[in-house]
């Protein structure tokens, strides 16, 4: 499936059996302006994403609830969850360089949930 812009940019995205996300491109003119690649485990959840020289990757738990994420930077966010299936925490485990000091993520975040789901 291709998308044409009025600019002459082109985004084309291929697909695998199931409605998967296998590939993404943008072009313009015959410049190469994104790229993406995507990963999925046998229950259709992505489980990497490769852009350009950078990959991230995704892993969930036996109730198929996000645990890991992996970002293209090298951090690393957790997911926990309680026995309701409520994500009650998030922890940033900031890898890399000094720069990383300066992003606006709190190392960790809590919810608690009452009986309506809300916050």
């Amino acid at each position: 499936m291709s998308v044409k812009y009025p600019n002459g940019t082109v985004t084309t995205t291929d697909y695998k059996p199931g409605h998967l996300i296998e590939e993404r491109k943008t072009t313009s003119a015959s410049e190469s302006l994104h790229a993406s690649e995507y990963e999925h485990n046998a229950r259709e959840f992505i489980t990497g994403i490769q852009e350009q020289d950078d990959t991230s990757g995704y892993a969930y738990n036996d109730r198929e609830q996000l645990q890991r994420v992996e970002t293209a930077d090298g951090d690393v966010i957790l997911y926990e969850y309680d026995g309701a299936g409520n994500r009650t925490v998030r922890k940033a485990i900031l890898q890399g360089t000094v720069e990383d000091k300066n992003k606006s993520l709190q190392p960790t975040s809590s919810y608690r949930w009452c009986l309506n789901r809300s916050v």
